[in-house]
């Protein structure tokens, strides 16, 4: 119910299928983490019971650091990882292991955004003037951006995740950027203003 994950009208793939797009046509897929909430669509099992990708043609992208510490996770993060949402990717050769913010074509770039985990990216997008990001786990919940301050238990990193969500914030102020909110149920897109020397969100799409 906080998530708002209902889904009554099917999942991602059903999605696209709406938009006249099969899985067959995809052919990058970006993973801002690996936590399994964020990447357990990237497999699915077969008939046969084989872990196999969703996307059969795409190319699975994501921060070598991240990949690094979901195949090493500790005691605290060990719940969140689940191989059979990435190493049958890698045993493929369909895994791309990021260095750093890397474009994806000139409109999109991928930006690590750490402190939810060490290796978090968000994706950054621009359009002429237009700007866009897709927050993911940076801000699971859009106010956590106009208070930075604010945070879950579930950032690994909270001191950092505070100083990535000040510098974006203020990206987000100057650009006039669209925000993209993954988690919050009370909002899917917004913009930052500021209201009486207060920084609050406008939303844009419920």
């Amino acid at each position: 119910e906080r998530w708002g994950l209902d889904r009554e009208h099917g999942g991602l793939v059903k999605a696209l299928e709406n938009q006249g797009v099969s899985v067959s046509d995809i052919d990058i897929v970006i993973n801002t983490h690996l936590h399994t909430d964020h990447c357990g669509g990237n497999t699915v099992m077969d008939d046969g019971g084989s872990v196999v990708p969703t996307f059969p043609n795409a190319e699975y992208w994501v921060q070598r650091l991240e990949w690094s510490r979901a195949s090493h996770p500790d005691s605290r993060t060990r719940g969140t990882y689940f191989l059979d949402n990435y190493q049958p990717l890698q045993e493929q050769g369909r895994l791309r292991l990021l260095h750093g913010d890397t474009d994806v074509t000139q409109n999109v770039r991928c930006v690590v955004t750490p402190g939810h985990t060490r290796g978090h990216q968000s994706v950054m997008m621009h359009d002429g003037e237009w700007k866009g990001l897709f927050v993911a786990d940076m801000a699971s919940y859009g106010i956590q951006m106009a208070r930075t301050a604010w945070l879950t238990a579930y950032d690994v990193l909270p001191l950092e995740n505070i100083r990535t969500k000040k510098i974006w914030q203020k990206w987000a102020q100057q650009t006039g950027a669209t925000l993209f909110l993954q988690h919050d149920p009370t909002m899917k897109i917004a913009q930052l203003e500021e209201r009486s020397g207060r920084l609050e969100l406008r939303v844009i799409e419920k």
